[in-house]
């Protein structure tokens, strides 16, 4: 295939993850070119891009500190943000390396984050920026210690000493959000992108629907991230037996697999129950299909429990919480339809298009103590 003139055209964008890429060399003349890197970092499609305003604010602080550096500053050609709002593009001359950027990436973090007003944004003004109202504060600081966590791992990070992309303030757990769908997924983005002052640091994961995408998915997850995640939290919508209204938003205490018909103590690791950092009496059954109501009334019977919750996620992430050094799991739902009352799977897409603000979730999950 003929190469594209657009460079980034000839890159595969479904399989690109988070990083620090050299995309191109521009050849000038024999002795001078010009190296285009890819600060990409979020995932594309897999991650919600980044806020406009976020983007702004770190062009702002990029484009200025990253000059300052001693060694690559003078090498910088030009630094701007992508139209997709999933990174930044950085021209270097062509002597400039990788590992020049990341040091460079480090240094200027440890100058200037975290911001704390618009005074510590270079040229947010209107005699120097086109657009000085289109700026955010804490989700910049968020987005750039996500970053720095994809560039440096822990160690690293503490040798750099920008230590604090993985420790957080006192008391605060470093907190994997893992989404089934994409829909909840965006709706919690959404949440983190216009929080301010969290007490927590968070990542966010869309893991997939049902046993085997959502257990496979925070596998990769946990087995790939530098971060040692103090608990994991399962969100999204789910459905509830009668006592609930749709809307309510429920932690569950317990989780089980109720699709698992095994023997009592045969295999153990799959049908004993798992405990979650729930408070609410509800134990939430896991199964890899969606529940009516006889399918309730049954699971109620088997189990004898009145009080309970549905998914096809929770149990089976459980157990790789497990085995990734026993995480605490938290479950934490909107209930979405009540079956037994008569709730279809029409009254679930109106609901979810209803209750796309998480706020109050991630307000839940910012309180929950271990």
């Amino acid at each position: 295939m003929e190469k594209n003139i657009v460079s980034s055209f000839d890159v595969d964008h479904r399989t690109l993850e988070a990083g620090l890429y050299l995309r191109s060399v521009y050849n000038i003349d024999d002795q001078l070119a010009v190296r285009s890197w890819d600060l990409r970092f979020r995932r594309p499609m897999a991650k919600a891009p980044l806020d406009s305003g976020v983007v702004h604010t770190i062009e702002h602080l990029m484009a200025y500190y990253l000059r300052l550096d001693e060694k690559i500053g003078k090498r910088i050609v030009s630094f701007c943000p992508m139209g997709c709002l999933t990174g930044f593009y950085l021209s270097t001359m062509q002597d400039v390396e990788a590992e020049d950027i990341r040091q460079a990436l480090a240094k200027m973090y440890k100058r200037v984050f975290p911001i704390k007003s618009t005074d510590d944004i270079v040229g947010l003004n209107e005699v120097q920026c086109g657009n000085p109202r289109l700026y955010a504060i804490e989700p910049t600081n968020e987005a750039m210690a996500e970053y720095m966590r994809v560039l440096f791992n822990e160690t690293e990070a503490e040798e750099l000493g920008i230590a604090d992309v993985y420790k957080a303030k006192c008391g605060a757990k470093k907190v994997l959000i893992c989404a089934p769908t994409d829909r909840e997924y965006r709706a919690m983005r959404v949440a983190l992108d216009k929080a301010t002052n969290l007490r927590n640091y968070y990542d966010l994961v869309e893991v997939g629907i049902g046993k085997a995408l959502s257990s496979s998915g925070v596998a990769h997850t946990l087995a790939t991230s530098p971060v040692k995640y103090d608990m994991l939290a399962v969100i999204g919508f789910a459905a509830a037996t009668l006592g609930r209204e749709q809307g309510d938003i429920v932690m569950p205490s317990r989780a089980i697999h109720h699709d698992a018909i095994i023997p009592d103590g045969f295999i153990p690791e799959i049908t004993d129950p798992r405990n979650l950092c729930g408070t609410d009496p509800e134990t939430i059954f896991t199964g890899d299909s969606f529940v009516n109501a006889d399918i309730i009334r049954e699971i109620k019977s088997r189990f004898g429990v009145e009080a309970a919750m549905f998914d096809m996620e929770i149990a089976a992430i459980c157990q790789v919480a497990e085995r990734y050094g026993n995480i605490p799991v938290l479950a934490i739902k909107y209930v979405s339809d009540v079956p037994e009352a008569g709730h279809s799977e029409q009254s679930y897409d109106e609901f979810a298009d209803a209750y796309s603000d998480f706020t109050e979730l991630l307000k839940r999950i910012e309180n929950v103590e271990l």
